[in-house]
């Protein structure tokens, strides 16, 4: 996967509905949003205190949604974010 420094490995990968956006997982917990197109990195997200491992935009595209289990914890957590346009 493009633009990875310290080369985690994606354990969750998904394109956004108009194919040009890749959104991966890593296997440090971080969620980074490529440029299809160009391979460059758009955002990385960190959620403090929560390991992330699945990654899913929503069917018509205008959410972004990424589970996660918070450290500690045994319970699981979604987070959402507006898919970037």
């Amino acid at each position: 996967v493009w633009g990875v420094g310290d080369y985690h490995t994606a354990v969750s990968l998904a394109f956004s509905l108009d194919d040009q956006t890749l959104a991966g997982v890593l296997s440090d917990g971080r969620l980074c949003l490529w440029n299809v197109a160009t391979g460059g990195e758009l955002l990385t997200l960190e959620a403090e205190g929560v390991r992330l491992f699945h990654v899913q935009f929503s069917p018509d595209g205008t959410l972004l949604g990424a589970a996660g289990r918070p450290e500690g914890f045994t319970l699981h957590e979604l987070l959402l974010w507006h898919a970037p346009r």
